[in-house]
């Protein structure tokens, strides 16, 4: 009897590493600072806010406008009937670190930030103004906004909506606005020519986080 023997050979590929997990728990910190009374029954809580994208790529974060009104149960935000510009662009520079935030004047309100990948920004005393006690800080995470379904806000908008990593707001912080042109010394008047009836998320995980006001004077 013969035998034959086999040569058998194994090719090992080289594969991508897997994406990095993304760790448990909200992509923010809040801590109670302060509140001030506005006109009322108006108020204003300020909080240390940390934000974190723990994601390998740009994304949004979406918080209240008012603090005591939650976000829309819904994945899709209305904008005024027939508004063409429903938006409003405040940029806060320091330490040469920039921040935007963006705000939707629609139905549907909301407050946005937009990180480059694995970034973090922080406000040393952030603002919430609220009608009422608030209770929870709500903080959405969201791979695309996207302007009547279809463009992203970060191309509509004619200005840049990528905050800086490590970029730390101080107190009462000047801003400007991203809606006038300096130069002119006039409303920008740059935007697309579009009437925007919605703006639809791509909801990675809703987050409420508890804040203590119970100390508030």
């Amino acid at each position: 009897m013969r035998c034959t023997s086999l040569l058998i050979l194994v090719l090992t590929a080289c594969t991508p590493d897997a994406p990095k997990a993304v760790p448990d728990g909200p992509p923010a910190t809040v801590s109670y600072l302060y509140k001030r009374d506005l006109k009322p029954p108006l108020r204003s809580y300020g909080v240390n806010l940390v934000i974190q994208n723990r994601h390998e790529k740009p994304t949004w974060f979406l918080i209240r406008y008012w603090g005591g009104e939650p976000l829309t149960k819904k994945n899709q935000f209305t904008s005024r009937f027939g508004s063409k510009q429903p938006f409003g662009g405040q940029e806060y520079i320091h330490d040469g670190k920039r921040v935007a935030l963006i705000r939707h004047y629609g139905e549907d309100k909301f407050i946005a930030f937009q990180l480059a990948a694995n970034a973090t920004i922080e406000f040393s005393a952030y603002e919430i103004e609220a009608w009422n006690t608030i209770k929870v800080f709500e903080i959405w995470e969201v791979s695309s906004l996207k302007v009547n379904g279809k463009t992203p806000l970060e191309k509509w908008l004619p200005y840049n909506t990528l905050s800086d990593n490590k970029a730390m707001i101080p107190k009462r912080q000047d801003w400007n606005n991203l809606d006038f042109d300096y130069k002119r010394s006039r409303k920008r008047t740059d935007y697309r020519k579009e009437v925007v009836k919605k703006i639809t998320a791509s909801v990675i995980r809703r987050w409420t986080i508890p804040i203590d006001v119970k100390s508030a004077p």
